[in-house]
């Protein structure tokens, strides 16, 4: 009786170790999920920033303005 008590308390802990490491891959997914969704929005406005910027260049037509907005486009390209 006393063995089968220490196999319960066994396979408890085991059962609790794994449950604890389900739930850190949980909250670690969760982590990964949210900073990849940060970073593509960062990088959704970069790209509208760049695609701003070359049609500014397009427009432009000061040719200082021009060289400006092509050093920022160079700077600011994803």
């Amino acid at each position: 009786m006393l063995g089968e008590l220490a196999a319960n308390n066994i396979h408890l802990g085991q059962q609790t170790a794994a449950s604890g490491n389900s739930v850190q891959s949980q909250n670690q997914r969760q982590r990964s999920l949210s900073e990849k969704d940060s970073l593509e929005k960062a990088y959704t406005l970069q790209s509208q920033k760049v695609a701003n910027l070359r049609t500014a260049l397009v427009i432009e037509t000061d040719v200082s303005r021009k060289f400006q907005y092509e050093q920022h486009s160079q700077r600011n390209a994803p």
